[in-house]
C-alpha cells in the first residue's frame, strides 16, 4: 500500500481542484488541532476558524479557497466526503483470514462470495447472501435474507439483521 500521496493524486481521487503546490507530499490524515507536517485535514464549519490558523498539517481539503491556511488546499464540494476518501487511503487492511473457517456456521441456503474471509464462530442466516471480496470478522451474526455487498468488512461482534 502506499503510503505518500502528491496533493495533485489526492485532488483526483476526490474530484477536487489544488489551490498552491500540487506537487505537496501527503503521508497521512489528521485533525486541524492534531495534526502535523505532511498530513492533511480538511476545513468545513466556521467554528474551526481559530484552529485553521493553528493547524501544523501541509494542506488542507475545503470548500472554497481559505486566507486563514497559508499552504495549499484541495478545494472540493463537500469536504467532509473527501476527508473520508482520504482517510480511506491510509487506513489499514483488515488482516485476512483466507476462505470459511470450519468453525463459522453457514447456512446451506446461503450464498457467498469469491475471495471472502469468514473467520471462526461467524453465524450466516437462512438466505443471507455475502458479497465478492467480503470480511467478516469472529462473532459476526449475518441475519436470515440479510445481504451484505462486495468488499464489505464487519467487524467483530458485530449483528446484521
Amino acid at each position: 500500500m502506499n503510503l505518500d500521496y502528491t496533493l495533485r493524486e489526492i485532488a483526483e481521487i476526490v474530484g477536487g481542484e489544488v489551490i498552491g503546490d500540487d506537487r505537496c507530499m501527503i503521508n497521512g490524515i489528521n485533525s486541524l488541532s492534531d495534526g502535523s507536517p505532511g498530513e492533511i485535514s480538511f476545513f468545513a464549519d466556521q467554528r474551526y476558524k481559530d484552529r485553521v490558523r493553528k493547524t501544523k498539517v501541509s494542506a488542507l481539503l475545503v470548500s472554497k479557497t481559505n486566507d486563514l491556511f497559508q499552504g495549499p488546499q484541495v478545494v472540493v464540494d463537500n469536504p467532509a466526503l473527501a476527508c473520508a476518501k482520504v482517510a480511506n487511503l491510509f487506513a489499514p487492511s483488515p488482516p485476512e483470514f483466507s476462505g470459511v473457517s470450519r468453525s463459522a456456521h453457514i447456512h446451506e441456503s446461503s450464498k457467498i462470495g469469491e475471495n471472502v474471509s469468514i473467520y471462526p464462530l461467524v453465524y450466516v442466516g437462512d438466505g443471507a447472501v455475502i458479497g465478492n471480496e467480503v470480511t467478516l470478522f469472529p462473532g459476526v451474526y449475518v441475519g436470515d435474507r440479510v445481504k451484505i455487498g462486495n468488499k464489505t468488512v464487519i467487524y467483530p461482534n458485530v449483528s446484521v439483521l
